[in-house]
């Protein structure tokens, strides 16, 4: 037979307090919370594509940014290029028609002056035989020509009056401060003066006026006439139009 033991009232039996309450909970819902969730292989499938899908997206995002800012950097460079190329082909532009407007003026004046070379009378001639025509009431006409030309026009003289059908005296003198085929005429009221140098000279200043202007928007200004050539303008066969280049330096 077991031996009894005497009980000593150790034991409480009374209900643990709130904070032993609280504790044991904490401690169930922490062991609970430390049980690994469990997914199945469908569900981290998809998971899976998931994350590539977003990983896909920002990646196409990141790469349409940069290629964005990539053409925009290429269509800034190629406007300053075009700009600068726009540029090139007007100085270009320019410079070839001021060579060739130059260049054709060159060419005019060795052609005009191979074809006075050639015949040095037909202007004045020509010249000459107009005024005849139109003042065939003046009762007197001088013509004043340089020195190695009063022989030549004295041979030809009485042609040009008879096909003029002027009537009256024409008087020929030898004038020192004329050259070559330039010649001035003269009547009671009026003249008329052919002078070959000075019209090279507006032909040049006209084509240099009509080059500046084609490049600063500014219509050349005519030319002034002088008071020694404004009153037979209307005679010189040549002086109506000053860019036939027909006259030499003569």
């Amino acid at each position: 037979m077991a031996t009894p033991v005497k009980f000593l009232f150790e034991n409480s039996f009374d209900p643990p307090p709130p904070l032993q309450q609280k504790n044991d909970a904490a401690a169930v819902l922490e062991a609970e919370a430390e049980v690994p969730e469990v997914y199945s292989s469908a569900e981290l499938e998809a998971a899976r594509e998931q994350g590539f899908a977003q990983g896909v997206n920002a990646g196409a995002e990141q790469a349409g940014a940069a290629i964005e800012a990539q053409i925009s950097r290429l269509l800034e460079h190629l406007e300053q290029q075009m700009a600068g190329l726009a540029e090139e082909a007007r100085c270009a532009q320019e410079l070839a028609t001021r060579s060739s407007t130059k260049l054709a003026l060159a060419v005019a004046k060795k052609l005009s002056a191979t074809l006075v070379s050639r015949a040095p009378m037909a202007e004045m001639e020509a010249m000459i035989q107009t005024i005849l025509s139109e003042q065939n009431n003046e009762p007197r006409i001088v013509i004043r020509l340089s020195d190695q030309m009063i022989e030549p026009m004295k041979q030809r003289l009485e042609t040009l009056t008879g096909q003029s059908g002027y009537m009256g005296d024409v008087v020929l003198f030898a004038d020192e401060t004329l050259s070559g085929s330039a010649c001035r005429i003269e009547w009671a009221d009026g003249g008329a003066e052919r002078d070959p140098n000075a019209l090279e000279r507006a032909i040049d200043s006209a084509v240099r006026s009509y080059i500046d202007a084609s490049f600063s928007g500014h219509t050349p200004a005519p030319s002034p006439k002088s008071d020694e050539t404004a009153d037979h303008a209307d005679h010189s066969p040549l002086a109506a139009d000053p860019t036939d280049f027909d006259e030499p330096s003569q």
